[in-house]
């Protein structure tokens, strides 16, 4: 059952968030007030943290912050609980690290909050296309003439772009110069070089000197930005706007596109299980990331029993993530399952762990891992070490054919 972290001091709208959310199936925990969230995040990491900003003592904001700043929670997904009529706080708690907007006015219509909720708990297992968007520059994308520049800004000029708000679309547009520069922060010149003075659209003069591919993945950058605060359906129009500017890269946000590779994420830890999410999101290529929360489940899957007996949407993993520390079955009994099913045997399996007991290392390999990591506690490196793990596996090793 997804957890969901609700941190709201007015008692009305945190009666009927938990109310809609316990009908949706989550479980809802609800804190007042930043100390006593963080409280909470720290003892049992949710799924989501659906965080307002104006509470008593310390503002939102701060939560974002330690959240960010902790090794083990800097992943977790956060969305801010706000009204777009105050774009002040919009742009400052993304700007502290919130990753989404979820409006409170949508209270008024509990088919469309859950929805929201739905697409953006569903976005980094397969059930939404948010967090599967490629967005970073590609050599082969064509450069978009200097008229496509004029009507890829007409595009940043749309309503729902400037309903937003100057300093979250100032703010949107930074986030896609970084994403469109392979995931590097790009200090205050290099953003500058990308944007017009205002920062609120991009300079014409891009096109004729930006690499092949930035600007189309600049467009697409901006595009994911827009659909993570806004939603799919809402963000629809803008993005097909971006999009017809650039001429439709392959995988633009929000088309369904197959992903060349699977991986079977076996994992009980949500801020793990975000942390994967976000650095298997700056992949080369597209990756379906599937997602088992404890042994039994992970077992279920391979086997197709249980829940997943009879799935249309089953897939053969081309690489299993596997914890050791798992509830119902460990790690290491699920390893020794999947070697023993003659279909699974030839299938690489990565052990990530926060132990490194001599044992737990020899008894691992024994059963039939192909690597054994501890998991590094700083966030940076633990996507370093993911990025390393699927170019290897994925991309350089060559293994059994039909395998």
């Amino acid at each position: 059952m997804p957890r969901l972290l609700l941190v709201e001091d007015a008692p009305d709208a945190a009666l009927i968030v938990e109310r809609l959310g316990r009908r949706m199936g989550l479980e809802v925990t609800h804190r007042a007030d930043v100390a006593s969230a963080w409280d909470c995040v720290r003892q049992a990491p949710p799924d989501l943290i659906l965080l307002d900003l104006n509470l008593p003592g310390e503002r939102g904001e701060a939560l974002c912050r330690r959240v960010r700043a902790a090794p083990d929670t800097a992943g977790l997904p956060i969305a801010l609980f706000v009204h777009w009529g105050c774009p002040e706080d919009v742009a400052s708690g993304l700007d502290a690290g919130a990753d989404y907007v979820v409006s409170k006015d949508l209270l008024a219509r509990p088919a469309a909050w859950q929805a929201r909720l739905r697409e953006i708990l569903g976005s980094g297992d397969g059930l939404a296309p948010i967090a599967s968007i490629r967005c970073q520059r590609n050599d082969l994308l064509p450069q978009p003439p200097l008229q496509g520049m004029d009507t890829l800004n007409r595009a940043l000029h749309h309503p729902l772009v400037r309903q937003l708000g100057p300093d979250v679309v100032r703010l949107v547009l930074r986030r896609a110069v970084r994403c469109a520069g392979n995931g590097t922060a790009p200090g205050a010149g290099e953003a500058d070089r990308w944007l017009q003075r205002d920062g609120l659209a991009v300079d014409v003069r891009l096109a004729a000197t930006a690499p092949a591919g930035a600007v189309a993945a600049l467009a697409a950058a901006v595009a994911e930005q827009l659909q993570r605060l806004l939603g799919t359906e809402a963000s629809l129009p803008v993005r097909e706007a971006l999009a017809a500017a650039v001429g439709r890269p392959s995988g633009w946000p929000g088309e369904p596109m197959k992903a060349a590779h699977a991986i079977l994420l076996v994992e009980d830890n949500p801020a793990d299980i975000e942390i994967t999410r976000r650095a298997l999101r700056e992949s080369a290529a597209p990756v379906e990331l599937i997602v088992v929360r404890d042994g039994q489940e992970a077992v279920d899957y391979l086997l197709r029993q249980g829940s997943h007996a009879g799935s249309t949407t089953w897939r053969l993993p081309d690489l299993v993530l596997l914890d050791l520390n798992l509830p119902r079955l460990t790690g290491r009994e699920v390893l020794e399952r999947l070697r023993a099913t003659e279909e699974f045997r030839s299938v690489p399996v990565v052990v990530l762990t926060t132990s490194k007991r001599p044992e737990d290392v020899r008894d691992v390999y024994g059963a039939g891992a192909n690597t054994y990591i501890e998991k590094p506690q700083d966030f940076r490196q633990f996507v370093e070490v993911l990025r390393t793990i699927r170019h290897y596996w994925l991309d350089t090793a060559l293994l059994p054919p039909g395998e």
